[in-house]
């Protein structure tokens, strides 16, 4: 009976030890990959300027009968109309990151596109930022001319914003990238500006003597100016 004991004993001892051995081992190869830190290696990243900005007045139409003013085009606002413009823009990114324990590829994230965001700064006063267009889910590109049924592109659509007070303004637009776990700089894309001219009349650049002309706007070179003989041909 004792000798049945000790050998129950003995085989005890044993399992213990293995286990103890078996948690040692595990505990060595858990420590070894702990010191395999893990590594983040960025490619493709670029972060161009915004390639479009647009502009439309909704509520109004251009002397050239449209409601898409151009570059430095003369559009009624400030005291004399309270003009409403609207701005979208167009923006891509590119941007992989990979992730490695030790020499192995663990997984690779994609970087994605956050929001465009608008500033304008009427002639002598500080610059205000007029709202953002934000990205769709997990997308690398932003596209508010193709229309809400342009889809993804279109993102949460272009803003509004007042055009009150007459002179040169500027209108600016960057677009924002999210970083993932490379750590990605800089989040934000160089400047795209545009320029329109803010008056209070809504000049008509195409009457001459009586008869209208093509001219959309404002022609370069000699302006002339006609004076009707009396008040009433206004």
């Amino acid at each position: 009976m004792r000798s049945w004991r000790r050998k129950e004993s003995r085989h005890r001892r044993l399992q213990f030890k293995g286990r103890s051995l078996a948690a040692t081992v595990f505990l060595l190869v858990a420590t070894e990959a702990m010191l395999l830190a893990v590594t983040y290696v960025s490619r493709d990243v670029n972060t161009p300027a915004p390639s479009k900005m647009f502009f439309t007045i909704p509520f109004a139409t251009c002397s050239d009968g449209t409601q898409v003013p151009v570059e430095n085009a003369y559009i009624r606002g400030g005291n004399g109309g309270w003009t409403t413009l609207q701005i979208g823009g167009a923006a891509s990114e590119t941007g992989l990151c990979d992730a490695y324990l030790g020499s192995t590829l663990v997984f690779t994230q994609t970087r994605y596109m956050a929001t465009l965001l608008y500033f304008q700064t009427p002639q002598g006063l500080l610059e205000s930022q007029v709202g953002s267009t934000s990205a769709s889910y997990q997308r690398q590109e932003i596209d508010t001319s193709v229309g809400f049924s342009g889809g993804w592109k279109y993102g949460s659509g272009p803003v509004n914003t007042t055009l009150g007070s007459e002179g040169d303004w500027t209108l600016r637009e960057f677009a924002r990238s999210f970083q993932t776990s490379c750590m990605e700089t800089p989040t934000d894309s160089g400047d795209l500006t545009r320029h329109l001219k803010v008056q209070r009349c809504a000049p008509n650049w195409n009457y001459v003597t009586g008869q209208t002309i093509d001219i959309a706007h404002i022609p370069t070179g000699s302006v002339y100016v006609y004076v009707p003989a009396t008040m009433s041909a206004l």
